[in-house]
């Protein structure tokens, strides 16, 4: 074969039997076998969450493989280190499946040593032809994701006037939406932009997916704008919510536990409040939206926020957004104008003073920063605003303020 491939520059004949394969069709599976009887080794290939979508092994090669292996996001070179199977750690080389966007990754496991330059590069080469069969069947899952999210995305906007149009409609995907749903919006932590955070949100929308619709028989997930939609079967009356919470705080605690090791991060949650028809979810979204805006204008990570249990918090969601706009602007208008003009850092300190309960020396830690220098912004930070900070009523003014930031923040309100 290598002899073909060096004659005049023809596609090696391994290669060609791959492509061979995926022309016809074959599926995973079936290109696995052929790779892994090529290379010697055992093979498995995922998608970009690290769900095993086939392998290939000789019997007593490997004692089982995972649903779900913790890969690490990587760019388009092969990486080399240990995963964990079912018995116990292996070294493998990890071929990503894609450049800037990575669609699933090609895992080869080692026999007790590194694999050759010359097996490494012949694999790289077999790994198009993956690519190739990933990319054919991502295509048909991405066009029935696309009208599933459409979907999603008229309900949780209140585009439908007729439960009988949501009824019909969600008949389509196998959904009841006879029957009411509770709302809860999840988003990772500290992600960052661009390409790598868009992979990241991917791999959350995947393992969200994988995990909660295995756990509960009925949710419905939806990825929009860098957050994970999660529709979860609510028992037919409002009586049945503490339950119903108290279920989806437990399984979203969970999803945290078994997904952190492939998303590196945490996340947060909102839960909206419990609607009896589904024509009000855009409610429970707007609801959720803020209960999880809260949780970041506190600096609270990995928290998991219901609308209905903020307390008085909730009384600034039926406030007018005019009333609301003049109040902030009213209360910390100043300090913003202050930091514009002399390139300063008062509103963040106030925020992390606030958030630390008025403990100074958390909050300078937050900052990192001394707390001498904490407490000569503090007393600039009266001055400009003309407020006390060990006054009651103006300390509950300035928290009120800071919380319209995340209502500011959350979705345009009906």
């Amino acid at each position: 074969m290598e002899k073909e491939a060096r004659a005049g520059g023809k596609m090696p004949g391994y290669l060609r039997q791959l492509l061979r394969a995926v022309a016809v069709g074959q599926g995973l599976p079936a290109l696995l076998a052929v790779l892994g009887d090529m290379l010697q080794r055992p093979v498995a290939v995922t998608d970009a969450a690290g769900r095993l979508l086939a392998s290939h092994c000789q019997e007593g090669e490997v004692a089982g493989w995972p649903e779900v292996l913790a890969l690490p996001l990587v760019a388009s070179d092969p990486w080399r280190g240990s995963v964990a199977l079912k018995g116990g750690e292996r070294t493998a080389a990890v071929i990503p499946l894609g450049e800037e966007l990575v669609q699933g990754y090609l895992v080869i496991l080692e026999n007790g040593r590194p694999l050759p330059a010359g097996i490494l590069a012949r694999a790289r080469q077999m790994a198009v032809a993956v690519l190739l069969e990933l990319s054919r069947q991502a295509a048909v899952v991405e066009v029935e994701k696309r009208y599933r999210n459409e979907f999603i995305q008229d309900l949780i906007y209140g585009n439908f006037v007729s439960l009988e149009d949501v009824i019909a409609r969600g008949q389509v995907w196998g959904w009841d939406f006879s029957r009411p749903y509770a709302l809860a919006v999840l988003e990772m932590d500290g992600l960052s932009g661009g390409a790598a955070g868009r992979a990241e949100v991917q791999r959350f929308a995947s393992l969200s997916a994988h995990y909660l619709e295995r756990w509960e028989a009925g949710v419905i997930t939806s990825e929009r704008g860098g957050q994970v939609i999660v529709l979860w079967p609510a028992p037919g009356s409002s009586a049945d919510w503490v339950s119903l919470k108290a279920r989806m705080h437990s399984l979203l605690s969970r999803l945290r536990s078994q997904a952190a090791p492939g998303l590196g991060r945490t996340f947060s949650a909102g839960i909206g409040r419990f609607y009896p028809s589904v024509l009000y979810l855009y409610r429970s979204y707007q609801e959720a939206k803020i209960a999880l805006g809260l949780a970041r204008v506190f600096g609270q990570q990995g928290g998991i926020n219901t609308f209905d249990e903020l307390g008085v918090l909730r009384l600034l969601y039926e406030v007018p957004q005019p009333d609301l706009e003049v109040f902030y602007r009213q209360i910390l208008g100043p300090l913003e104008e202050y930091d514009a003009c002399h390139d300063g850092s008062l509103v963040d300190t106030l925020a992390a003073y606030l958030a630390s309960n008025g403990n100074a020396g958390l909050a300078a830690k937050k900052l990192f920063i001394h707390e001498n220098t904490l407490r000569y912004r503090l007393r600039r930070i009266e001055e400009v605003l003309g407020v006390s900070l060990d006054r009651l009523e103006d300390r509950v003014n300035l928290f009120v303020a800071f919380t319209l930031c995340a209502l500011r923040q959350g979705p345009a309100r009906d």
